[in-house]
């Protein structure tokens, strides 16, 4: 598993969650957002084109992504609200999607640690963390208190 601190800035964390809470309670269909349990996730790729921020954020992941794993692309990538009391159990990733890269956009929140073959990661605003999510059990603990706000993305192999 990777880790890098600071991959996004504060202004930019903030940005995109204000732009999620704009834009999740609009009339929008499938293509561009949906619920999965209770978290609210807004389809990155379908919105970017409109957010000079977003459209900077994707190249950026991609771009660092890339210089490690040439043959890499994401596959698809979600802005996702969480709200108290939602968590994810154990899990792999399906076989498509090699590996699994995460944002987090906030730390103000109790609870809602992702966890990655048993080792806990801490949330930390603006910390990317990438790793082979189908083959290592990954979940993320209940947030217990606030929102957790995360950018997921699933990439495979060319």
């Amino acid at each position: 598993m990777n880790t890098v601190k600071n991959f996004l800035c504060r202004k930019d964390c903030d940005h995109i969650i204000n732009f999620h809470r704009e834009w999740f309670p609009r009339d929008l269909d499938h293509r561009i957002k949906k619920y999965h349990r209770n978290t609210e996730a807004l389809l990155f790729e379908n919105l970017m084109v409109g957010d000079s921020i977003l459209r900077q954020v994707y190249c950026k992941l991609i771009s660092l992504i890339k210089k490690s794993h040439p043959k890499l692309y994401i596959n698809h990538t979600e802005i996702v609200r969480w709200p108290t009391g939602e968590g994810q159990d154990p899990h792999l990733d399906d076989p498509e999607s090699t590996y699994t890269s995460l944002i987090y956009l906030n730390d103000n929140y109790e609870g809602g640690e992702t966890h990655v073959n048993k080792k806990v990661i801490k949330p930390k605003k603006g910390k990317l963390i990438f790793f082979a999510g189908n083959k290592m059990e990954h979940g993320v603990y209940d947030v217990r208190q606030g929102e957790r706000y995360t950018i997921p993305s699933w990439w495979n192999t060319l």
